[in-house]
């Protein structure tokens, strides 16, 4: 409804006249008859003085008889009695006695102005409560703020910001008595331990039992993972494991190894690995496949015999830069007594190197080496090494890889290549000859060219002067000189200008245009070139969409305030505006006050519609958004 002012005649009649007076149906009710006031509300039938239905808000109220309130906001100070006189609440101690029935809000305090009950910060700040308390609703602690328990007090409960604490202070002991407890996750889903008052107690993980106690010792679940101290026995108490003197009683155990079965690794701290007359055999890959130390071979007992049914094949840890690294043979040399390098009779270095101490023996052709020489009946096979004539006179130099002799022949074969009347020829069907220069070595001809080359077929082929001169030619482009001469250029790639600059002459502009709706594209921005452009389009601004990254003219979005004014005539409730507009669009002001949208008015179209005629004389002013 339309708020106006209370003027003239009828404000005059109503202050001064002796009888009942009524404002808007209850909004306030003055019962000059049996002098009562009643506001939200009649007073008819009440015996109270004031009748307020809704909410008083009042420093202070004062009466010589009761005031009767559903619930109290702010402070109460002085002491609280019951209709029996009995007291309630002493302000003087601090302490309360009896029943809370309802809500109580704000803060209490003493008749020496301490403050019991803090209503502002919601705290309690009496020291003593006397007497049993039924808390109701949830009792909320800050971080470090501790409920305390006993004399001392001996036990803190308490949480400060990250963890949770139980702290027993005292002398005693802490006791959680229970038939059967549990101690489970935050979620109440998973337990991990639960104990049984006189029966088993059970550990947990991820919720499934691992560890038990029994009524005759412990009960594991699973495998045991770590160190095992003390003695093993079998059910039957068959000794198994001495844990005092660090043995396994190997004569108690069966199976396929004396005693003992493994599906992981046998590991022994600083101790030998003893097996008596037998072998270790791999039964998976046949009977052939052991290692055995007791075999009888050409005469000779105890050999030691490594068989396998396929290959034997011995790895060296080829990380490189370890000069010691090697494969060695020894003979009548005792392992423990530390041998020295000189003293192998066989080795196979890391890079491969072959070291023989003795002669080799090639199926009955024996070769001896000593002081640099190498013996040998006679070589049908490669030779590797340098070639050294009579006179000492190097000729294969095998370090650098060239022949320092004469080399006398008509032709060479080298791999398959042979050179032969000034050619080289590649003896391998369709084989390529490659000239490769090391690193960032060329190719140089000299002063020589290179001719009979054939027209390119792929991309890498090289081309010839007239080929390149002929396809230029085709194309209509002649032999070309200079960009200009091209009136049509295109790119095969990406322009890169190497740290110059696109530039225009004789203060020429830079027109960069794209193709039909094409967008000019500067990294992840994008220009709407396409758009219309002209008179229309004054006073647009640049605007940026993220989402399509485009930089377009858009207007301004800014809209004009359309002001009207009206004059009441105590009867009009609809008034016509200058152009369409909605109700949230419009703002009413009636005699300088606000009106308030839906409830006082309303727009359609441009109809303006109060919820009430203004009176004769009253200034209507509307503004349109």
């Amino acid at each position: 409804m339309a708020q106006g002012r209370i003027s003239g005649r009828l404000l005059k009649d109503d202050l001064a006249r002796s009888t009942n007076l009524t404002f808007n149906t209850n909004t306030l009710v003055v019962d000059y008859t049996n002098g009562k006031i009643g506001i939200g509300t009649t007073t008819s039938g009440s015996s109270d003085k004031l009748v307020v239905n809704g909410n008083i808000t009042a420093t202070n109220i004062n009466t010589t008889s009761k005031v009767v309130a559903s619930e109290f906001v702010g402070d109460l100070k002085g002491s609280v009695f019951a209709d029996d006189s009995v007291l309630l609440v002493d302000a003087l101690s601090g302490q309360h006695f009896g029943d809370f029935v309802g809500d109580l809000k704000g803060s209490l305090v003493a008749d020496d102005s301490t403050v019991i009950v803090d209503g502002v910060a919601g705290v309690i700040r009496s020291p003593t409560i006397v007497g049993d308390t039924t808390q109701q609703g949830h009792l909320t602690l800050r971080d470090n703020d501790k409920l305390k328990i006993g004399n001392g007090p001996d036990l803190e409960i308490y949480h400060d910001g990250s963890n949770s604490f139980i702290d027993d202070t005292g002398t005693g002991s802490i006791f959680i008595r229970s038939g059967t407890t549990f101690f489970q996750n935050a979620a109440g889903t998973k337990t991990a331990i639960q104990t049984n008052a006189g029966a088993q107690q059970s550990l947990f993980h991820n919720n499934v039992e691992k560890f038990l106690t029994t009524s005759t010792g412990v009960e594991v679940k699973g495998q045991i993972d770590g160190d095992l101290v003390g003695s093993v026995f079998g059910d039957d108490s068959t000794f198994l494991v001495d844990g005092v003197s660090n043995k396994i009683n190997a004569s108690a155990l069966t199976g396929t190894f004396p005693g003992f079965t493994t599906s992981g690794d046998i590991v022994t701290d600083n101790n030998d690995v003893v097996i008596g007359s037998g072998r270790l055999n791999f039964a998976d890959s046949g009977t052939v496949s052991f290692l055995d130390f007791t075999v009888t071979q050409f005469g000779q007992t105890n050999n030691t015999v490594i068989s396998s049914v396929k290959s034997i094949n011995l790895f060296l840890d080829s990380n490189g830069g370890d000069s010691g690294q090697a494969f060695r043979i020894y003979n009548n040399t005792n392992p423990d007594s530390s041998p020295t390098e000189n003293t192998h009779i066989f080795k196979v270095a890391e890079d491969g190197a072959v070291s023989v101490s003795s002669t080799i023996d090639l199926n009955g052709t024996t070769l001896t080496g000593g002081s640099n020489n190498l013996t040998v009946q006679s070589i049908t096979s490669d030779l590797k090494g340098s070639v050294v004539a009579d006179d000492s006179t190097v000729l294969v130099d095998g370090v650098s890889g060239v022949i320092r002799g004469t080399v006398v022949t008509t032709q060479v074969d080298v791999d398959n290549i042979q050179i032969k009347d000034n050619e080289i020829i590649s003896t391998n069907t369709n084989g390529d000859i490659k000239v490769s220069p090391n690193g960032t070595g060329n190719v140089n001809l000299d002063t020589s060219y290179l001719n009979n080359v054939r027209d390119p077929v792929q991309d890498q082929d090289a081309a010839t002067k007239a080929f390149v001169a002929s396809q230029i030619a085709a194309s209509g482009g002649g032999t070309m000189s200079n960009l200009v001469e091209d009136t049509t250029p295109q790119l095969g790639g990406a322009l890169d200008v190497n740290g110059q600059k696109i530039v225009s002459v004789s203060n020429g502009d830079i027109d960069i245009e794209p193709n039909g709706t094409g967008d000019v594209l500067l990294g992840n921005f994008k220009f709407d070139v396409d758009q219309t452009v002209g008179s229309g389009q004054d006073n647009f601004v640049l605007t940026y969409d993220n989402s399509t990254g485009k930089i377009s003219l858009e207007a301004t979005g800014v809209t004009a305030v359309t002001a009207q004014a009206f004059s009441g005539d105590n009867s009009t409730v609809a008034f016509t505006l200058s152009s369409s507009s909605t109700t949230a669009g419009t703002l009413v002001m009636l005699n300088g006050i606000v009106q308030i949208p839906t409830t006082a008015y309303a727009v359609s179209g441009t109809t303006l519609t109060m919820t009430e005629a203004p009176q004769a004389g009253d200034a209507l002013d509307v503004r349109i958004l």
